[in-house]
């Protein structure tokens, strides 16, 4: 009983920031759905287009931008709608519930979603500096940003690369003593985490070779 009551007491410490999470993957899945409007947008413009005879500029940068945010938008909700809310009645309790929510936020979480909230964050971001390009103040900044974007191609992809590298070389040398690098997906991950900043070094301890624990 004694068990039960701190049991009871630490959940309710942390009630409200669990309220707090969830009603904000509910918030997320709304905005995912309001961001297939831009798609949609894309799909009337080029029908009006065609009906007063003028020609339909494709592709440009909205083009591929709204593409990015529309499949990481269906990606997301596919998450919240299959992991985090699925098998959560509302015939019970708003407690139970919570704690359902918990649950499964912590045992089907397997996928960094700060990656797919950077795409989509990425993605509005462009779009907004296409949309104010017109506006004086803000204009000639863009331009001078938008001339740069060979230069940042540039970038990713010599970036992409490195990523891979290094994730090749991770998964091939320490799949089998560190978690980290069990997958190529996986090693993926750690690189650009490794490369952000993101990253413990105690985890090589456990690797058995100390030429390869110095390596890592």
């Amino acid at each position: 009983m004694a068990l039960l009551g701190e049991a009871d007491y630490l959940f309710d410490s942390i009630r409200p920031d669990i309220e707090n999470v969830r009603n904000s993957f509910m918030t997320i899945d709304i905005l995912c759905y309001l961001n297939f409007l831009f798609v949609i947008e894309h799909v009337i413009l080029m029908v009006f287009i065609n009906k007063i005879r003028r020609q339909y500029e494709f592709p440009n940068i909205l083009h591929l931008t709204d593409l990015v945010c529309a499949v990481c938008s269906y990606n997301m909700i596919s998450f919240i709608r299959s992991s985090l809310f699925s098998d959560i009645p509302s015939t019970v309790s708003e407690r139970e519930q919570s704690m359902r929510f918990m649950a499964n936020l912590f045992d089907r979480t397997d996928f960094p979603l700060e990656y797919t909230f950077a795409l989509i964050s990425l993605s509005l971001i462009v779009r907004s500096g296409v949309n104010l390009q017109f506006i004086e103040s803000i204009g000639p900044l863009i331009k001078i940003l938008s001339k740069m974007s060979m230069d940042f191609l540039n970038f990713v992809i010599i970036y992409c690369i490195l990523v891979f590298m290094f994730a090749l070389l991770g998964n091939i040398n320490y799949h089998l003593q560190l978690a980290q690098f069990k997958g190529f997906n996986t090693s993926i991950f750690t690189v650009i985490d490794t490369s952000i900043g993101i990253y413990d070094l105690k985890s090589f301890d456990t690797v058995d070779s100390e030429f390869y624990r110095i390596i890592g």
